[in-house]
C-alpha cells in the first residue's frame, strides 16, 4: 500500500497538467499513488492525461462523460478509491516544491492529533512567475506562530471563520482517517467553498500544524473559479450553508461567538444581494437557539435585511445600493 495518494481532479487546465504532473513526480519522496481524474473537460486535458496511463505511479485514470458540476464531487471520488494513509488533493493548475511530501509528512510522524499539515504559498501568474508569498499578504499567519502554528479547537474561529488561513487546498496534507469523518453527502452540494467546509470539519476533531516554508505554488489566473463563483454568487451561497451545517458543532465546542457573528455580518449583505432571505433567517433562528444572538438581535438583523432589500431591489442605481450598504456596515 503507498503511503500517501495523491489525487489531481482536473477540469479544462490543459496549459498547466505537465508541470503539476510533473512536481508530483519529482517529489523526494515517492511511496505514493497518482490517481487523475477529468470531469469531462472540453479542451486537450484528456490527451495530456492519457500520456500518463501507464506511468508505474498511476493507479488509475477516470474520465467523466458529463461534468459533475461540482470539483467535491471529484475530490470525494478521490478519496473513495484512495489506498494512502495520507491524501494530497493537488488541484490541477498549481504545481509543488520537490520537498513538499517529505516536509509535510513529518509532523505527523510526532504529533498523533494532527488530522492536516498545510505549508506557506507562493502566488504566481499564469507564466509562473512569482506574485509574492501568502505569509506577507496575510499577516495573521504569523499570529498563528505565536500558537505554536498549530490550529485546533480553541482557535479555529479566528484561523477559519474570522479569517481564513489556508487559501488553497493544494498546500494541503491530509490524514485519511479525518477526511473520512466528514459528511460527504454535504460536501457534494458545495461548489466553491467545500475546502473551508472540509477544513472546519477536520479542525473540529483534529489540531491542524503550519508550515512556514514556501512549498506550494498556487497560480492566479483569469480561469479560477472562484472570480466566477463570487460573480453569481455562489460563493455566497456556499458561505451560507457552511456556517448553518455547523451551527451546532460551533455550539457544542463553544467555538468563539464574536468570530461567529463577525463572519455572518461580514457576509451578511452579499446574503442578501443574492436572495437568500428565506435561508437567512433558518439560519437566524439556529443562531437563536444555540444562544450566539438574543431574540433582539434576531430582530435587528431581520430588520435591515428587510429595509435593505426593499431599498436595494433591481433596479435601484447602484450608488444607492453601495451607500445603502455602507450605512448599514457601520451601524
Amino acid at each position: 500500500m503507498p503511503k500517501v495518494s495523491i489525487i489531481i481532479p482536473n477540469f479544462n487546465h490543459q496549459p498547466f497538467l505537465k508541470q503539476r504532473i510533473d512536481s508530483v513526480f519529482n517529489q523526494t519522496f515517492q511511496d505514493f499513488e497518482l490517481i487523475l481524474l477529468d470531469d469531462a473537460s472540453s479542451d486537450d486535458s484528456q490527451d495530456v492525461l492519457k500520456l500518463y496511463l501507464s506511468h508505474p505511479k498511476v493507479s488509475c485514470l477516470l474520465i467523466n462523460e458529463v461534468n459533475s458540476g461540482s470539483v467535491f464531487k471529484q475530490w470525494i471520488k478521490g478519496i473513495e478509491l484512495s489506498k494512502g494513509k495520507y491524501i494530497w488533493i493537488a488541484e490541477s493548475d498549481d504545481y509543488a516544491d520537490s520537498k513538499f511530501l517529505e516536509t509535510t509528512l513529518s509532523p505527523f510522524s510526532y504529533n498523533d492529533s494532527l488530522g492536516m499539515v498545510f505549508t506557506d504559498t507562493e502566488k504566481v501568474d499564469y507564466q509562473g512567475n512569482s506574485l509574492g508569498l501568502v505569509s506577507k499578504s496575510k499577516s495573521i499567519l504569523a499570529d498563528l506562530s505565536n500558537n505554536n502554528d498549530l490550529i485546533n479547537k480553541s482557535n479555529l474561529s479566528s484561523y477559519l471563520l474570522k479569517q481564513m488561513v489556508i487559501v488553497n487546498a493544494s498546500s494541503v496534507l491530509f490524514k485519511k482517517e479525518a477526511l473520512l469523518q466528514l459528511d460527504f453527502n454535504s460536501l457534494k452540494k458545495f461548489k466553491n467553498t467545500g475546502d473551508v467546509f472540509v477544513y472546519l470539519g477536520v479542525a473540529l476533531n483534529y489540531d491542524i500544524f503550519f508550515l512556514p516554508q514556501p512549498l506550494n505554488f498556487m497560480r492566479l489566473h483569469e480561469r479560477n473559479t472562484t472570480k466566477k463563483y463570487k460573480r453569481n454568487g455562489q460563493i455566497y451561497k456556499d458561505k451560507l450553508l457552511m456556517l448553518d451545517y455547523y451551527l451546532k458543532d460551533f455550539h457544542d465546542k463553544n467555538i468563539n461567538k464574536a468570530d461567529l457573528l463577525y463572519f455572518f455580518k461580514s457576509n451578511m449583505l452579499f446574503f442578501a444581494d443574492y436572495m437568500m432571505v428565506k435561508t437567512i433567517k433558518a439560519t437566524v433562528n439556529k443562531m437563536v437557539d444555540f444562544n450566539f444572538i438574543s431574540k433582539t438581535e434576531q430582530l435587528k438583523i431581520l430588520t435591515v435585511i428587510f429595509i435593505y432589500k426593499i431599498v436595494t431591489f433591481n433596479g435601484r442605481p447602484h450608488t444607492i445600493r453601495k451607500f445603502f450598504k455602507f450605512l448599514i456596515k457601520n451601524t
